[in-house]
């Protein structure tokens, strides 16, 4: 297929019907008598049968039994997918937000129903634990026993974790959805612009070469912050003790510990990549010195750090955007590139702004049963590729673990998930780099290390501000909206370095950022990032390699990620190893700053 994809073969908005074929389908009522009753076979048989508990063979039919329940029926299965997607298209709907609830809250009953399966497992003596890991006939589900057994150690029991499942809604999800939804359905007025903007349209026009463009749009940013503010604050402090109450009840004794055991990854690992992308803040200070000589100031304002340097060029149709991606796609591997046409072919990306939208981008997996979606926010960018080729990138890795993996083992540790992602993304910046000019050049070199500073260096800061904001809570009871502000001031400043400065309502920059409501996830931006640029050498070096990737993706979670990047020669427990990475970026910052010198800037 040509790489320019045929207009008529792209759709630019969900096509949700292989779910339901509406918000009123009448087959979602025989759905959900068809959950209840294979749930209950399930339960039937193994609540009252314990047998799996001491013997390898029964454990293995119980297993295989369990997996194929998860494939399609967990959290509701498909249904519940296709209510969260059409959440997403349209946040205003009552009706729809109604839908969602209902059927978070029948998955919660679910999940209550069939969480005694994997808690007696987690908690069965150790003796009876090695003789599992080590039996042969249970090696497809190794890693997820050895999972298990290590989350045991902090799980309640049966009548508790009910609870803390049911009380998951209000006292988390509706909190951070509703102050997700205040932003979605923000319509600003922007000076000079002639149409009111969404929050999202908003933020974009922060990466505008045009001075006065960006400081209308911070100015009508912080606006919509400042409005939605004290709602921001009372809603980070319920979660942030909802955390606390969580952590206190299960014992853990750091409050990122959860993140680490869901995401397969030990703390030390972990640590040594915060703690090395921290000691290198003079890579980014760097680039932000020379970002704003590029600006002709001296020091710049924060709301300006993403800003466009040079002229790159603009896309303001999403054809060019799928052409480049296309193109790259298809000089690094076919299978990858027939992924991505079918997405488009498909209707499996939403594609365009509109009021109500979720904000930002992202791409959803849902079950092994079910097909990927891919949400954008195209405004016409260059970056919109980027973002484009992103998320495309993790679709890629769903859909090679699709093909290989059985349900258990269909995700991602998020140390692994922004492996993919990255590396596409990377390879599509070298195809937008081809054949420009030396001004070119180096406003595309810039937009790269931008996307590099984003994903390592500021995502590493968002860790360390959200490590600040538990343990501060934990000590104060309460936080402020001054208190958080500062917290985030002080963390973000630590990788700025001394040429960016923060203006007054600046300090707000938290209140709309989904990443900290999503406790201790950022790390993964930066772990990926890294990881990343060793396959994309391992890649460029020999071509042949791209089988080894494509070998890890389909992995899913059958191996810890430290077990999975060793097999390809990676030590991720080795701050070496981290270091090594962001000596590549170190490179990108000098190639940068010789390149404007060259050209007298």
């Amino acid at each position: 297929m040509d790489s320019m994809t045929k207009k008529q073969d792209t759709q630019t908005s969900w096509d949700l019907s292989p779910l339901f074929q509406g918000d009123n389908d009448p087959s979602m009522q025989a759905w959900e008598k068809e959950v209840k009753k294979m749930t209950s076979v399930f339960v039937s048989c193994w609540k009252t049968n314990t047998e799996y508990l001491s013997d390898s063979t029964v454990l293995r039919k119980a297993l295989d039994e369990y997996e194929q329940w998860i494939a399609k029926y967990e959290g509701y299965g498909k249904e519940s997918y296709y209510w969260s997607l059409r959440s997403s298209q349209d946040a205003t709907s009552p009706i729809i937000k109604a839908k969602e609830t209902l059927i978070q809250q029948k998955a919660i009953a679910l999940q209550n129903d069939t969480q005694f399966f994997l808690l007696s497992l987690a908690k069965i003596p150790e003796e009876t634990q090695r003789v599992f890991l080590t039996a042969p006939n249970l090696s497809p589900y190794r890693n997820m026993l050895k999972q298990l057994f290590r989350e045991g150690r902090y799980l309640l029991s049966e009548a508790e974790e009910r609870i803390l499942n049911l009380k998951t809604l209000p006292a988390h999800i509706k909190w951070v959805g509703m102050v997700s939804d205040l932003f979605a359905t923000e319509e600003v007025e922007v000076q000079g612009q002639k149409e009111k903007k969404t929050f999202e349209e908003t933020l974009a026009l922060l990466q505008s070469k045009s001075k006065e463009t960006r400081e209308a749009a911070a100015e009508a940013s912080y606006r919509a912050m400042d409005k939605h503010g004290d709602t921001a604050t009372a809603e980070l402090n319920a979660v942030l003790l909802n955390k606390k109450i969580d952590d206190e009840i299960r014992g853990m004794p750091r409050p990122d510990l959860a993140r680490h055991i869901a995401d397969d990854m030990e703390s030390k690992t972990v640590d040594a990549l915060v703690k090395a992308v921290s000691s290198r803040a003079d890579i980014s200070s760097r680039y932000y010195k020379l970002k704003a000589r590029l600006l002709g100031e001296k020091t710049i304002v924060y709301h300006d750090k993403s800003a466009q340097h040079g002229d790159l060029p603009s896309l303001p149709l999403f054809e060019e955007a799928v052409g480049i991606v296309g193109n790259t796609l298809k000089t690094l591997d076919p299978e990858c590139t027939s992924i991505f046409y079918g997405f488009l072919r498909n209707g499996q990306i939403d594609v365009f702004p509109y009021t109500g939208k979720s904000g930002g981008a992202f791409c959803a997996s849902g079950l092994v049963s079910n097909p990927t979606y891919i949400l954008l926010n195209y405004t016409g960018t260059m970056y919109d590729a980027e973002v484009l080729a992103h998320e495309v990138g993790h679709g890629i890795h769903n859909e090679l673990m699709r093909k290989n993996r059985d349900a258990l083992s269909f995700g991602t540790s998020l140390a692994v998930a922004e492996v993919a992602s990255t590396f596409f993304e990377d390879f599509t910046l070298e195809e937008i780099g081809k054949n420009l000019k030396e001004e070119q050049r180096l406003a595309l070199l810039m937009a790269k290390l931008n996307r590099d500073m984003s994903g390592v260096f500021r995502q590493i800061a968002c860790y360390r501000f959200e490590w600040d904001l538990h343990h501060t809570f934990r000590e104060k009871g309460h936080l402020s909206k001054e208190d958080i502000g500062e917290l985030f001031v002080r963390n973000m400043s630590s990788y700025l370095g001394e040429s960016v400065f923060f203006p007054p309502r600046a300090e707000l920059g938290w209140t709309y950022w989904s990443h900290i409501r999503r406790f201790f996830y950022v790390y993964s931006y930066a772990s990926g990032a890294l990881i990343a640029k060793a396959l994309q050498k391992k890649v460029r070096e020999n071509p042949g390699e791209m089988e080894n990737f494509k070998k890890i993706l389909s992995l899913g979670t059958s191996l810890s990620p430290k077990d999975m990047f060793a097999s390809v020669g990676i030590d991720i427990s080795d701050t070496s190893f981290w270091l090594g990475g962001l000596s590549e970026i170190e490179r990108l910052v000098q190639e940068a700053e010789s390149l404007a010198e060259k050209m007298g800037r």
